[in-house]
């Protein structure tokens, strides 16, 4: 899927398919690319560069049929208001109506009937956090205030709306401070209510995406500490209680990633850890009363296997691309400009390349197969 792997940008499904885009490199670059995923065939497809000038931590939502992207920071480091609709069945994009507010980054959106309603975010650096309310309506075009939400500023936190009812909690409070708190918002009544704490460490850029009426949020991390989760809290608003559990060990911790969920299956992928910012995605298929024993975790197209194994990484010379599963596949190798620098052919257990002509710096490797295509970051010292 990826040239580069990335943080900060967003996950929203629509119509079966999973859409992600923009975010940032580990090198700080700003991408516009914008993707779909093929849950059936496992492929990730290139679809339409996004128009807009907010490259990263964007707002996302989907309504009738179209995606939705607006606010989010220009690769100038200023905040935008732009409002952008994608119709999938064309590829194409159309600016909308601008969001009336504080032009922002960092803020969520849950959808309710035919409306998004986009909550609090950041208009700069230190404690500029926010914390109004906006109602997007697509079938007018328009935008109209809403209740504040009563949890103070906030930026990075995570939204979801289940049974016609809002949710938003998490994130930070100020450059550092990350919180646990969770909001519900009836609309009806224009109104906040307090809810139960998530139930693990409070954290910054949670993700989360509902499955059955049931919430899962989780990832994220804590800016104060540098830490990195990978738990997940399970909401059941029919009786306002959480469920918390670890995910497999083997799913890295991360914050800043993208998480959506279609049909009985919830996705998530890139983001942000201490070895840097990851390419993978991972999805499961939780039981309708999940607890730890039977969150089953299945690996997706680009995730690190331990059948394939890419080392040394960092490498001075050669590296070894080993599988014992995957017997035919073609690998190549790119510059961070796109640029093909190499190609063979896997046709056993164990390929050597060697890069000891190569000049030091970056390079992604790719291997395509017949059901996969995998994206690693190879280091040339």
């Amino acid at each position: 899927m990826y040239n580069y792997g990335r943080r900060s940008t967003f996950g929203c499904s629509l119509n079966g398919k999973g859409y992600t885009g923009l975010g940032i490199t580990e090198n700080l670059l700003q991408l516009r690319d914008f993707w779909a995923y093929d849950t059936l065939s496992n492929v990730w497809t290139r679809m339409t560069d996004y128009p807009g000038q907010g490259l990263f931590e964007n707002t996302s939502f989907a309504i009738n049929g179209k995606l939705y992207v607006c606010l989010g920071v220009d690769n100038n480091s200023i905040c935008q208001n732009e409002l952008w609709e994608y119709t999938p069945t064309e590829d194409s994009w159309l600016r909308m109506a601008d969001f009336p507010g504080v032009a922002r980054y960092g803020a969520r959106a849950f959808v309710i009937g035919d409306s998004a309603y986009v909550v609090a975010g950041s208009f700069g650096y230190g404690d500029n956090y926010l914390y109004d309310m906006y109602m997007y309506t697509p079938i007018n075009n328009t935008w109209i205030r809403k209740a504040d939400f009563p949890g103070g500023n906030r930026a990075f936190g995570t939204a979801f709306s289940v049974n016609d009812n809002g949710y938003f909690g998490a994130g930070i409070s100020n450059s550092y401070t990350p919180k646990n708190d969770f909001w519900k918002y009836d609309p009806r009544m224009n109104r906040w209510f307090s809810i139960q704490n998530f139930p693990g460490s409070p954290r910054n850029a949670p993700i989360s995406f509902v499955i059955n009426n049931l919430a899962f949020v989780g990832f994220g991390g804590n800016p104060e500490s540098t830490t990195y989760y990978n738990d997940f809290g399970i909401y059941d608003p029919s009786n306002d209680t959480w469920k918390q559990f670890s995910v497999p060990a083997s799913i890295p911790t991360r914050t800043g990633c993208i998480g959506f969920s279609i049909g009985n299956s919830g996705y998530i992928g890139v983001g942000l850890n201490s070895t840097g910012v990851l390419t993978d995605l991972w999805s499961f298929v939780p039981e309708l009363n999940p607890e730890p024993s039977n969150f089953n975790s299945t690996q997706n197209n680009i995730a690190q296997s331990p059948d394939l194994l890419i080392f040394p990484n960092p490498t001075s010379n050669f590296i070894t691309v080993k599988s014992t599963i995957f017997k035919s596949f073609q690998l190549s190798i790119s510059d961070l400009n796109g640029n093909k620098v190499s190609e063979s052919q896997f046709d056993g257990h164990n390929t050597q390349i060697d890069l000891s002509k190569f000049p030091p710096g970056i390079y992604m490797l790719n291997l395509v197969g017949e059901q996969f295509n995998i994206v690693r970051k190879i280091i040339k010292d």
